[in-house]
């Protein structure tokens, strides 16, 4: 393709001339084997000549290729270190210069190449790290070093020492472009990168402000390209102040100067040098109803696109007849010339193309009986018809009447295998979470048998990744998550390369699936219920989750939720121990219950008791206490007094006293209770008043005196009573 862009440079002088003897031998290359093509070249001796050309780019005044052993070699006008050689000294221009005298460019370490493309004065070459470096003027900054130094002209300058154009954080190109004094690189995201001059918003990013000629303008700083929502881009071309880009849905964008409407907008509006032109606000190009285009390339003031029917559409400035229209009238520059009312160039009576190239005021295209055509500019000779006449500005100069380029007896253009052709976008059905996408092989191999395809899937159409690769038209794609609308494009792979991916197939979205369970299930009991909590799960089937079911067990008392993770079941018999499971439900169904919680008791701990008492002793306290007025619901196991300090304990199972021992007597303890029951431990009764335990006092045993009275008697005689004596003595003993 650059073999074909060089050749179409409009050619200002005797030096250009010579470059367009020696791009006619290049195209030579690629129309006779590598050896035929330069065996009679007196510069490059026999058995050490280079046998192709892996890309070839023209400046202005200077030539560079990319040779088969991936080597750069440049020559011509050496202005600002265009060359890359470390001098200012044109080469090729004396006897002696070309050939192995030649020196190739210095690119660094290991460094080779795989594209070239130059501008004015400048040149870039895309090297086989994907890095790109670029040498030669750098007036505005269109090197990409964040200065405006040459590099190339002087010593040093090239190699180890010529910084890679900073494109971010691992970026890398794919491909690049180059015009005049600005420059863009196609970048491993699909996304684009441009830098150098931006006098008529040439960069696409909505001012007029040169990058890469200040620090920090690049890397990060330096924003893509905006191609509206979801586009990426899979090519690019540059015209003298404007660039076009191939984007992945086979729609083309232009940016930049628009004097003569190579923008093909139906006006003569620049777009991309002020806010708000780029991204979703910058309409594709109106190629015709159900058009697309497969190539594009630009050059001076010209667009053309080969589209997906192999026809070529031209537009533009057209004053030399470059649109192919048998006129001198532009065409895209006024409302209504566009989309079906632009004509196809007309190549001839069955005549389709393969290849087109736009030059700066002519364009050529390589057709499908691998023929050459070109009209437009001839004061030159570069239509290659024998004469200086003008092709295409008058009526009856196309289609039939317009001579195929002669390029020898029997000779046609062996241009090699490309890239096969975009595929038609797949239709996709879906069973469950697995979609069947089927698709048709696309229209053109590119000369080379299709190997297989790459299959790709978005939910979002933004976000792309490899869903399968496979070398027939159909793929089975399972595990797709439940209720995801998701879509796919499909490219073709030969032995060149990846064609451009398809336009999108129909949307499908396979049914939600059931949740999953919900996890880390716990529970609180309560007096005849239970509260439970629990955490959503990590996978919902694709769908939300609208409901949850609590399960008590036994008993299967239940309760819902329509969304909170936590719930009270009632009805609960206290005393009696549950654990819980949860399920979570969507429009899909329940899905299986969680793992039960662990068990606890219905119901609630008893109160307090109340009336403390204790009554020390020997080194033990004997606590006495009233039963709480609520006992929780369930019957009450047993109390617990504790005294304090030490925490000394009697326990009993239903009566309401106990004492307890082994405390320290001469110490002072009080004394709280709590009451079980089948649901826990209660809180813990007011304390007691305080008490100190300690020995028994014993009063000690004394001797006190016994008074004794005596009533003396006296025996009276016989014949007379006994009379007792009042007011007796009264003896101490």
């Amino acid at each position: 393709m650059m073999a074909w862009e060089s050749w179409g440079h409009r050619l200002r002088s005797g030096l250009l001339r010579r470059l367009a003897l020696v791009m006619a031998v290049l195209i030579a290359a690629v129309v006779l084997s590598p050896t035929e093509a330069l065996s009679d070249s007196s510069e490059t001796p026999a058995g050490t000549a280079r046998g192709a050309f892996a890309s070839l780019t023209a400046g202005s005044s200077h030539a560079c290729a990319v040779l088969d052993d991936a080597s750069v070699k440049c020559w011509g006008r050496h202005t600002n270190g265009s060359l890359g050689l470390g001098d200012t000294g044109n080469w090729g221009d004396g006897a002696g210069e070309m050939g192995n005298n030649l020196p190739a460019v210095d690119l660094g370490s290991g460094r080779t190449a795989t594209a070239i493309a130059a501008g004015y004065y400048t040149t870039c070459a895309l090297l086989d790290d994907a890095s790109v470096k670029c040498w030669g003027q750098n007036q505005y900054g269109q090197l990409g070093l964040g200065d405006t130094n040459d590099r190339g002209d002087g010593f040093g300058l090239m190699g180890d020492n010529l910084p890679a154009v900073d494109l971010g954080s691992g970026r890398t190109a794919t491909a690049i472009t180059a015009k005049s004094s600005h420059f863009c690189a196609l970048l491993d995201d699909a996304s684009i990168k441009c830098w150098g001059r931006n006098a008529t918003g040439q960069l696409g990013l909505g001012d007029t402000n040169d990058r890469g000629d200040g620090a920090d303008e690049m890397g990060e700083n330096l924003p893509a390209v905006d191609l509206g929502s979801g586009r990426t881009a899979t090519a690019i071309t540059a015209g003298s102040a404007h660039f076009c880009a191939l984007l992945d849905d086979a729609s083309m964008k232009c940016w930049g100067q628009n004097q003569f409407g190579q923008l093909g907008q139906g006006d003569t509006l620049s777009r991309g040098d002020t806010a708000d032109e780029m991204g979703d606000n910058l309409p594709a190009v109106d190629l015709g109803s159900g058009r697309t285009a497969i190539a594009i390339s630009a050059d001076g003031n010209v667009t053309c696109a080969l589209l997906d029917d192999a026809s070529v559409k031209c537009w533009g400035r057209n004053n030399e007849g470059q649109l192919g229209q048998g006129d001198q009238l532009r065409r895209g520059d006024i409302a209504g010339q566009m989309g079906d009312n632009l004509p196809a160039v007309d190549l001839g009576s069955g005549r389709t193309a393969i290849v087109i190239t736009a030059g700066s005021m002519f364009t050529c295209a390589l057709l499908d009986d691998a023929s050459v055509k070109c009209w437009g500019y001839n004061d030159e000779g570069q239509l290659g018809l024998g004469d200086t006449n003008d092709r295409g500005d008058g009526a009856g100069e196309m289609g039939n009447n317009l001579p195929t380029v002669d390029l020898g007896s029997g000779r046609t253009v062996r241009t090699g295998p490309s890239a096969p052709a975009q595929p038609a976008p797949p239709a996709a059905s879906v069973s469950g979470t697995t979609a069947t996408v089927s698709w048709l092989a696309p229209t053109g191999d590119g000369g080379a048998a299709v190997s297989g395809y790459v299959l790709q899937s978005s939910t979002d159409g933004v976000v792309w990744s490899d869903a399968a690769n496979t070398t027939g038209t159909t793929a089975d794609v399972a595990g797709l998550a439940g209720g995801d609308t998701v879509r796919f494009r499909v490219a073709a792979v030969n032995s060149v390369g990846t064609s451009p991916f398809s336009l999108n197939s129909n949307d499908v979205t396979p049914p939600a699936g059931i949740p999953q369970p919900p996890t880390s299930v716990s529970a609180v009991a309560d007096d005849g219920q239970a509260t439970v909590s629990w955490t959503a799960p990590s996978d919902d089937g694709g769908a939300t989750i609208t409901s949850y079911t609590v399960t008590a067990d036994p008993g299967g008392a239940q309760c819902t939720t329509t969304g909170a993770t936590s719930c009270t079941i009632t009805g609960l018999t206290n005393g009696t121990s549950y654990a819980f499971a949860v399920t979570a439900a969507n429009a899909s169904g329940d899905g299986s219950a969680s793992t039960p919680s662990d068990p606890i008791t219905a119901g609630i701990v008893p109160g307090a008791p109340t009336g403390i008492a204790i009554s020390p002793a020997n080194g033990a306290i004997t606590v006495t206490w009233t039963a709480p007025t609520s006992t929780g619901g369930t019957a009450i196991t047993g109390y617990t007094a504790t005294a304090s300090p030490g925490g000394a304990q009697c326990t009993t199972t239903g009566a309401t006293t106990c004492t307890i021992t082994g405390l320290t007597n001469g110490t002072s303890y009080a004394v709280t209770v709590t009451a079980a029951n089948a649901s826990g431990d209660g809180s813990a009764s007011t304390p007691s008043a305080s008490a100190t335990p300690g020995e028994a006092i014993v009063a000690p045993t004394t001797t006190t005196p016994t008074t004794t009275t005596v009533a003396p008697v006296v025996t009276p005689p016989v014949s007379e009573p006994a009379v007792p004596i009042s007011d007796d003595p009264t003896f101490t003993g």
